[in-house]
């Protein structure tokens, strides 16, 4: 009875006539005397001699209703945050879509975020890096539980290539990232060759330095200078008594500056200084862009010997209680270049501390001017704040010159003192 129950559940071929055995012949499923024997499951999922009752499970109706929602959310949610990383590269790109995200890079903390460039190109690197680890996980988890999915379960089957397809996009983000940041420069070990001399008003070396209210003293402002035979320094939050004493240090080494200062209160972050070598010849100071911090405007007394027009300009920080003004004044300082070329600014050299990036929308126009740093080699090197690496922070100082009558030959970021900025210098020659 045993035995016929057996054959019953594990049928195999019919006995040959005679009431004798297979006796153990090879595939007939059969040992010797007669017992079958038990098959086991292809790799393909088929169970050759096994009861149907064995065989694999078919998922209910109503999972596929199910499936086909997972499938389609887990797409969304992937594209959305392929979509989300993308606008990183260039916020301002959803003012055409909707008037309200106009000038989005210059809004409360996206102005902030976009301005470190290099610690986003870093973040999306190391997040593409992780979901593309976790992506080939998943696939090699997949096809190893694929004889046991229902036929048709394609969230499990496709969970691997969404994760690949979010690795890829934030991949692409970082890439893109990663070129507008190689365009401007990084060559953070740049610097200024010594030796060149005192300069004329047709090649001479520029200095912007916000030294943070006396945190770069004046000893340490001057041996910057010297060393890189700069003619033209713009020192922001420097007061007058500083600014003197830089002056007499530079006399004393043998080189003579006219001193130029401004302030617009008792406190040091609100003075600006600019001091002008001798050989540029002589200037004549008046108030520069309309900002709350001070700046200063030099038009030569010799408007025949091709001496630039220096604006030195410090607007204020995008804190975010006071975001409108700051947009305000950014604006206001750029457009001194988008009218650049202009009889009102004749050979124009702007420099200071602009608490703006290249990123942000109001030094995404310069007119006809160009940013030195960018031109050289430097332009993605950070400026603010020294306590990150030169390749990690955001560049808000800049000199930037008029295309049509400065070539740019060189630049140099440079460390002195404890300010949380770093200095810009540029050496400009004629066209």
């Amino acid at each position: 009875r045993g035995r016929r129950e057996a054959t019953a559940a594990y049928p195999g071929p019919a006995r040959p006539p005679g009431g004798g055995s297979h006796g153990g012949v090879p595939g007939t499923g059969t040992a010797s005397g007669g017992k079958p024997r038990r098959q086991l499951p292809h790799r393909d999922g088929t169970h050759t001699g096994r009861s149907p009752t064995a065989r694999r499970r078919e998922p209910p109706p109503w999972q596929h209703g199910r499936v086909r929602v997972v499938l389609v959310l887990r797409w969304f949610v992937v594209l959305a945050l392929v979509a989300v990383a993308a606008v990183t590269v260039y916020p301002d790109v959803l003012g055409i879509i909707d008037d309200r995200f106009t000038d989005l890079s210059m809004r409360a903390y996206v102005a902030q975020a976009i301005a470190m460039r290099p610690l986003i190109f870093l973040g999306m690197a190391g997040l593409a890096l992780v979901v593309l680890v976790g992506s080939l996980v998943s696939r090699v988890g997949a096809r190893r539980s694929a004889r046991d999915a229902w036929p048709g379960d394609e969230p499990r089957q496709s969970r691997g290539r969404a994760t690949f397809v979010l690795g890829v996009g934030l991949a692409l983000v970082a890439g893109a990232h990663g070129m507008i940041l190689g365009l401007r420069g990084i060559d953070a070990n740049a610097t200024i060759a010594q030796g060149a001399g005192p300069g004329s008003p047709q090649a001479f070396t520029v200095l912007t330095y916000n030294t943070l209210g006396g945190a770069v003293t004046h000893d340490q402002i001057a041996e910057v200078m010297a060393s890189r035979d700069v003619d033209v320094a713009v020192l922001p939050e420097t007061n007058a008594g500083t600014a003197e004493r830089v002056q007499q240090d530079l006399a004393a080494a043998g080189r003579s500056y006219r001193l130029h200062t401004d302030a617009t209160s008792g406190l040091d972050h609100s003075a600006i200084a600019v001091l002008v070598a001798e050989e540029l010849g002589g200037y004549s100071q008046t108030s520069g862009p309309e900002t709350m911090l001070a700046s200063i405007r030099l038009d030569p007394l010799d408007t025949q010997s091709g001496a630039p027009t220096i604006v030195a300009v410090h607007p204020i920080a995008p804190a975010i209680g006071q975001m409108q003004r700051w947009r305000d004044e950014a604006y206001t300082v750029t457009d001194v270049c988008r009218a650049v070329p202009s009889e009102a600014t004749p050979r124009l050299v702007m420099a200071g501390d602009f608490n703006t990036t290249r990123d942000h929308s109001a030094m995404h126009d310069l007119g006809g001017c160009r940013d030195a740093a960018s031109e050289s080699g430097t332009g993605a090197v950070a400026t603010w704040p020294t306590s990150f690496p030169k390749l990690a922070g955001a560049a808000i100082d800049h000199v930037l010159v008029d295309d049509a009558a400065w070539r740019v030959t060189a630049s140099e970021v440079v460390d002195a003192g404890d300010s949380d900025h770093r200095g810009v210098i540029a050496r400009l020659e004629a066209r």
